[in-house]
């Protein structure tokens, strides 16, 4: 054996042509006969090129005159299995002819496989999955000798146990091509040049019928085509149920083993007479053996281009479910590959996005980023929206298997792109992704791109996108470096501040309070603390007690500042320097553990009005394993004006599917206490803001129009470089065309907040602080620049007595789909403007 394997490894390194994959391993002894006949040896490859793992045939000639009938067996293998392209016929990559003086060596490369006898031993035996995997590889050989015999004329004449392998997709493939003969060339006889006749001693008699045995090559003809073949198929159905090869063919007459389903089809296969066995293409469409789900499924994704939009939909909405009942294994390595190809190829529509992920979820790491991620990132290049938009809200699914490297360089740039999308629910589903992207981004994406979108994001048009991202700041914050961070938080949390949507100031007022360790003293008292105190007035209860809470967080790091100052500048800033370091070190640990980024902000934004009970806030609130997708966090659309994805081509009558994870219009739940005493350190731990949903587009409205004099600037309408992020155009990237779009958002949304508004005198009536009139909001939004004196006396106006200010109850943010007392689920979309008596607002929150 040793002098054959290097002989073979030697000839592969000669002179004149050579194969491209090399042989990696010694010769794999199989349990049963040689696959080819005699002469053929298997072994381990790899392609040279892409690193594929194979299995190379070889046959080794000693002498070519003598071994005359052998070589040309041989020859006729390789030479028909390489011809013969059929799913059910085993793939070739390669086939080399190596002379060398009177030796001749045949290289056969195929696709990795076994010996089918070998694999059925580590079929776990009495299961009915079994059964239904053994009818499925029967299904599947009958299917290949019915291409060969009535599609192509072809007699394969030598079916069994030991032409079958089996691929790491678990398909059944017919191979051992030597004797592979054309049916009218078989009558010739010894004449001919039919392998079948010249290589007949190579079959045991038990695999041949009686003409066969014979040699009465003149009858064989005038047969079906099948006859041969048909007799083998029987006495490989016999050989998979019975557990091994046969030894004489009066083992066909033991049916003990054989399912009663196929006991008829079984003895009309192995009929004596060669007109009447049975074909083997109406055993596939005949037998109630393969009417069991894992032959259907593997049906119908095979025949995906013979289907219309409506199977399609129906087969992918159910196969989540069916795959449950199925073995792993076969789920694994036989459908998940099909659907990986079908998603490629354009032949799947979206829906089978999900069923593909659920098949992949329990692969090894490596496994998926081999087998799954490829077909993302394919995937993530075409322009269907309903593909994006499955792959964004199944991210958390499969970025575990994504490195630093494809995350940073390949993924985010594809999904970037959503950042910009007219949808605002693709933007929305773009901006979730960022929590899961940002600790494999690097500095320079997190730095210049991935922050330049977030400030456009910050200006949307989209009331409930604008606060969302003030929570991703907040929640990505922990990965910026310190330099950036100190540039462009506090300018992005103040601009929040000023936002028309109470949940984006609400929003606003967490972020500063998670991140006080990026600020100086100096800027606490001067800029931070004096944009909090208008919101120490604000109309809606959540943000004013929001509004306290971090007020005191600053304050009493400002006066633990005073009294370290005590001990003079150098020393102040010693102990500021190390609280801050040992503040940073305890946000990169939290954001480390799995959850964590969205763990801080669970308390006051993630609880849905009539969604989330006490048990799920429970489990939420420990920051542990949250899932993106969970009642909680699943935030389908950010407004009810955004339209629902079309997941798929339907006819006029079909309605598509809503998402799994329906989009409740999130209310903000605000906690009182929480204030820092003495003893605490200066940048007290916060819990983060966690990415949520809000109201729809009639609560929007309402609440901007009913805001306080603070309504005059909502985000992104001042124009002082101050109240922006900072300067961000020393980057090397080119994003002049941010600016420009900013810009325009900025109009659009000083353009609804003046002109859309209903006067706040007839919403307000007695001149509350919410209650000055749209011209006078539109003049100071024209003339304001974020920190002028026309925005401050106005934030500091005296409030309108307790009588004259809208009651709690009348309008506010309401969660959609969720159940109300007394009231019908707002549908999505919705028109109607609620009033007092649909909802009451102020218990719902309290």
């Amino acid at each position: 054996m040793s002098s054959y394997f290097g002989s073979a490894i030697g000839s592969l390194f000669q002179s004149g042509p050579k194969l491209a994959h090399d042989i990696v391993g010694g010769e794999i002894i199989s349990s049963s006969r040689t696959l080819f006949g005699s002469h053929w040896k298997t072994f381990e490859g790899k392609s040279q090129e892409t690193g594929e793992m194979v299995t190379v045939f070889t046959c080794k000639i000693k002498d070519k005159e003598k071994e005359r009938v052998a070589l040309e067996l041989a020859r006729n293998g390789a030479k028909r299995l390489k011809l013969c392209k059929h799913p059910n016929v085993l793939q070739v990559k390669e086939t080399l002819e190596i002379e060398s003086g009177n030796e001749i060596t045949i290289h056969v490369v195929t696709e990795k496989c076994v010996q089918l006898e070998d694999h059925l031993k580590d079929v776990p035996k009495g299961t009915h999955q079994r059964d239904e995997y053994f009818a499925l590889g029967i299904r599947e050989v009958a299917t290949g000798i019915a291409f060969l015999n009535n599609a192509v004329g072809l007699v394969h004449g030598a079916i069994g146990l030991s032409s079958i392998v089996v691929t790491e997709n678990l398909e059944w493939k017919i191979a051992g091509f030597d004797l592979v003969s054309e049916l009218n060339e078989i009558g010739r006889g010894v004449n001919g040049q039919a392998s079948i006749v010249h290589g007949a001693y190579m079959v045991p008699d038990q695999y041949k019928p009686d003409e066969y045995r014979r040699g009465d090559w003149q009858s064989v003809p005038e047969g079906p085509p099948w006859a041969i073949d048909s007799w083998g198929l029987g006495c490989l159905i016999r050989e998979v149920y019975g557990g091994g090869a046969m030894t004489s063919a009066e083992q066909l007459r033991d049916i003990q083993h054989i399912p009663k389903v196929l006991l008829k089809e079984y003895q009309k296969l192995l009929g004596s007479q060669p007109a009447r066995r049975y074909n083997p293409k109406k055993l596939i469409e005949n037998s109630t053996l393969f009417e069991n789900k894992l032959v259907e499924t593997i049906a119908f994704i095979d025949n995906l281009s013979l289907k219309d939009a409506i199977e399609k939909e129906y087969f992918f909405r159910h196969l989540p479910r069916v795959m449950e009942g199925l073995a792993t294994v076969t789920v694994e390595r036989k459908i998940l590959p099909k659907l990986c190809s079908a998603l490629e190829f354009g032949a799947a529509p979206a829906l089978a996005i999900t069923p593909m992920l659920q098949a992949a979820k329990n692969l090894p790491v490596e496994v998926f980023e081999k087998k799954i991620i490829p077909t993302i990132v394919k995937l993530y290049d075409k322009t269907d929206r309903a593909i994006r938009v499955a792959l964004l809200e199944h991210l958390q699914k499969y970025v575990h298997a994504m490195d630093e490297k494809m995350t940073d360089e390949i993924i985010y740039d594809k999904i970037s792109t959503g950042f910009n999308d007219q949808d605002p629910f693709v933007r929305e589903l773009t901006l979730r992704t960022v929590l899961l992207l940002a600790p494999k981004l690097t500095q320079r994406t997190l730095g210049s791109s991935l922050l330049k979108h977030l400030s456009k994001l910050q200006v949307d048009e989209q009331p409930a996108i604008r606060a969302n991202t003030t929570i991703c700041l907040g929640n990505v914050a922990t990965y910026l470096s310190e330099s950036t961070a100190k540039r462009v938080l506090c300018n992005a949390f103040t601009r929040a501040l000023r936002d028309a949507f109470p949940n984006a100031r609400q929003a606003g007022l967490m972020a500063l309070k998670y991140t006080t360790q990026y600020y100086e003293p100096v800027e606490l008292s001067s800029r931070i603390v004096p944009s909090i105190a208008p919101l120490m007035t604000d109309v809606e209860q959540s943000v004013r007690e929001e509004a306290f809470e971090t007020m005191n967080v600053f304050m009493e790091i400002l006066r633990r500042n005073s009294n370290a100052m005590k001990l003079g500048p150098e020393e102040a800033q010693r102990m500021l320097e190390a609280e801050q370091a040992e503040a940073h070190e305890k946000a990169k640990k939290k954001a480390s553990k799995a959850g964590s980024m969205l763990s801080w902000a669970v308390d006051k934004m993630a609880n849905a009005v009539g969604q989330v009970g006490s048990n799920d806030s429970d489990s939420v609130n420990n920051g542990d394993n949250i899932d993106l997708n969970s009642e909680v966090f699943a935030a389908k659309s950010f407004g009810s004006s955004a339209p629902p994805p079309r997941l798929y081509g339907l006819t006029p009558n079909a309605s598509p599917n809503p998402s799994p994870n329906p989009s409740p219009a999130q209310a903000v739940k605000s906690r009182g206490g929480g204030y820092v005493n003495n003893s605490s350190p200066i940048y007290e731990e916060q819990p983060p803001p966690s990415l949520k949903n809000f109201g729809s587009e009639e609560d929007l409205s309402h609440n901007n129009n009913n805001f306080n004099s603070r309504e005059q600037a909502p985000a992104g309408t001042t124009k002082n470089p101050s109240d922006g992020w900072g300067d961000m155009d020393d980057d090397d990237d080119d994003y002049s065309g941010f600016d420009k779009e900013e810009e325009e958002a900025r109009a659009r949304l000083s353009k609804m907040s003046t002109t859309s508004s209903r006067p706040a005198t007839a919403a307000r009536p007695g001149g509350s602080l919410a209650g000055m009139g749209a011209k006078k909001m539109s003049n100071a939004s024209a003339t304001s620049d974020g920190w002028g004196s026309e925005d401050m006396d106005e934030a500091f106006a005296a409030p309108a007595p307790a009588a004259q200010r809208r009651p709690m109850n009348s309008g506010g943010h309401v969660s959609l789909g969720a159940k109300k007392l007394g009231a019908k689920p707002l549908k999505l979309g919705a028109k109607k403007v609620l009033s007092a008596k649909d909802i009451d607002l102020e218990s719902m929150l309290g």
